[in-house]
């Protein structure tokens, strides 16, 4: 039966990347996350998308598209990042759907479903919604592989000269600088930059501690989003690649994933190329006609403070006027009590240490790291 023609709420698993699109695009805290895209570019990382929708009288109302990691002798992992969708008060529906994923993760063998949604901590409708389907809520404010709930967020709708006014005075005067000291900032489809931006993540993360996919990563990235306002930016001095900045388009919306900067303390255009090239993002963003740009997390508790790891991050994107949104904790649907306990101590003891390492090491090729599986 076609989705949509029947009477009452059914879920039905959708195929098509167009019709699922649209449908992601319907809610209000749609995500690229939930697209059709990124469940293609995790597929070739070993995780299997499973899009599921809640149709209610003809009209889809909730959402999810979750993914699935097998783990040999043991059973799955099972993961919905930003999901899942629903308009406010479809509890039923919610309920409807996650039944299907219960179905899906019990016959995989799954230990858990964990839900990372976009939900704001002040929507108390949605979180009723949630708080209904008996999904354990996390304490933690983040993971080594999840997407973070706390993320920093541009208004873009403004016009570009009431955007620049209120990004912070000292960065307008770098912005404004880094033609004059000859950095270019372009869009480019070139392999040998895509190599040196890698190269660049590759360094910050060593000095910062975090571990770096492989470059074929990259270049799914790229050529999933290549219709949808993917774009590798880099900065050039000189003839060099002295900073890089990879985003996509979905939607209303733009996603800085990836950002890295040439590390010399004795670069003469150490403090310009951050700002040039992320606000050469959010002109390129407002000029496609997004409305929000999503600059990602930053690595600070709430409220962020001066000790806080990521505040550096923080202060400099706060510093383009980016407002701090935070997302409801992570939710876990439990299907094996045993193994889920060892898979916590894991996630909490385990991995962190793993990340730190990996961090040293020249490329890490993970099942479980990144932005957020």
């Amino acid at each position: 039966m076609t989705p949509g023609l029947e009477v009452g709420t059914i879920v039905h698993r959708i195929l098509d990347r167009n019709v699922w699109n649209r449908l992601v695009q319907g809610f209000a805290a749609a995500d690229f996350k939930q697209g059709f895209e990124w469940g293609e570019v995790r597929t070739e990382g070993g995780w299997v998308p499973t899009r599921f929708a809640a149709f209610k009288d003809g009209a889809c109302v909730a959402a999810c598209s979750v993914l699935t990691q097998r783990i040999p002798g043991l059973g799955a992992l099972m993961y919905a990042p930003r999901g899942p969708l629903f308009h406010k008060g479809e509890t039923t529906a919610v309920t409807k759907l996650v039944g299907e994923i219960r179905t899906l993760a019990r016959s995989v063998g799954a230990i858990v479903v964990r839900f990372s949604p976009g939900i704001r901590m002040d929507d108390r409708i949605a979180i009723e919604s949630l708080d209904e389907q008996g999904l354990v809520a996390l304490p933690e404010e983040s993971t080594t592989w999840n997407t973070p709930r706390f993320v920093q967020v541009l208004d873009l709708r403004p016009d570009e000269k009431t955007l620049l006014g209120r990004v912070r005075k000292r960065m307008r005067e770098y912005i404004a600088a880094a033609p004059r000291k000859g950095l270019v900032v372009e869009a480019t489809t070139r392999e040998e930059d895509l190599l040196a931006f890698h190269a660049l993540m590759v360094n910050v993360g060593r000095i910062k501690g975090f571990p770096i996919r492989e470059p074929a990563y990259f270049r799914r990235v790229l050529h999933h989003y290549r219709d949808t306002g993917s774009a590798l930016l880099v900065a050039r001095a000189g003839g060099a690649i002295v900073g890089g900045l990879l985003a996509v388009h979905a939607g209303r919306q733009a996603y800085m994933l990836y950002t890295s900067v040439r590390s010399n303390t004795a670069d003469p255009l150490k403090h310009h190329v951050a700002p040039a090239i992320t606000w050469e993002f959010v002109r390129r963003a407002r000029q496609a006609g997004c409305e929000i740009a999503d600059l990602g997390g930053s690595g600070v508790q709430l409220p962020p403070t001066a000790s806080d790891p990521g505040w550096g991050v923080y202060h400099f994107k706060a510093g383009l006027g980016c407002t701090l949104e935070t997302f409801v904790p992570f939710r876990d649907l439990v299907l094996r009590p045993y193994l889920y306990k060892a898979f916590r101590l894991l996630e909490s003891q385990v991995l962190p240490q793993a990340w730190t390492l990996a961090a040293r090491m020249p490329v890490l090729v993970p099942r479980f790291s990144g932005e957020g599986a």
